[in-house]
């Protein structure tokens, strides 16, 4: 990794005046985000506004993080400020194009996320997509989360959450495939069935179906994935919606 002559500067000698730039446009999808965050209040879901939204920008050669409680030592200030708090900066570290909160920055949920370049998301996207894993912090914010995904015997001893990235569930497989999408063709139905007794029964026999092709790792990692990512995704949506119905601009 070569880093920017300024970005070396500010790293081997802490050297704010020649830290690079936090990139516009990003910066300003951000504070977008956060404030879109900020308007649906403490209301919208329970910890929504005492979850620390911090943020680790990762651009091709630097990282900066923003709104974060305790910035750990490698992080150097550039200046700035964001929110009337002080951006800092690392060389990088995380993939360009990530797009992930985990306690990547002394044990606080972070979002590590890419640029909208690297990620290939349009702005709008890519704000909606920092609401996305803004619920994913307050979901790690619960007192019993991380000792309970530690309890599913899956992270291999990986304390920073990238094994639920990594994690090898067999996608490829036909019969699980398959499986999964009549899955999820019965939760459809479910939605708009007049016999909701008839649905429920169709969706828990689809659901036995799918986890019958499963070994006992890779189901306890499917079930976390549908609760972790599933009431994110709902959430999303639950926030545009809440948006649009107060008039938010």
């Amino acid at each position: 990794m070569h880093l920017p002559v300024t970005a070396a500067l500010l790293i081997g000698q802490g050297v704010a005046a020649a830290a690079p730039a936090l990139p516009a446009p990003e910066s300003a999808c951000i504070a977008e985000a956060m404030r879109a965050a900020d308007h649906l209040g403490a209301g919208f879901w329970p910890g929504w506004s005492t979850a620390p939204f911090a943020v680790l920008l990762v651009t091709d050669s630097v990282e900066f993080l923003l709104t974060h409680p305790a910035p750990s030592p490698e992080f150097v200030p550039t200046g700035e400020r964001f929110r009337e708090a002080p951006v800092h900066c690392r060389p990088r570290v995380f993939p360009v194009g990530l797009q992930a909160t985990m306690p990547a920055v002394g044990g606080v949920p972070t979002i590590v996320i890419g640029t909208l370049a690297n990620t290939g998301l349009s702005p709008a996207e890519w704000t909606v997509t920092l609401l996305h894993e803004h619920f994913h912090q307050v979901q790690m914010g619960a007192p019993d989360y991380f000792a309970g995904v530690e309890a599913l015997g899956l992270s291999g001893g990986d304390p920073s959450g990238r094994w639920m990235l990594d994690y090898p569930f067999p996608y490829a497989d036909a019969r699980v495939a398959a499986a999964l999408a009549a899955y999820q063709l019965a939760l459809g139905a479910a939605l708009v069935a007049p016999d909701v007794p008839a649905a429920l029964a169709a969706c828990a026999e689809a659901r036995a179906a799918l986890y019958a092709l499963l070994a006992p790792p890779d189901a306890r990692y499917l079930a976390l994935q549908l609760w972790q990512e599933g009431f994110a995704r709902y959430i999303e949506h639950r926030a545009l919606h809440h948006l649009a119905r107060q008039g938010w601009q």
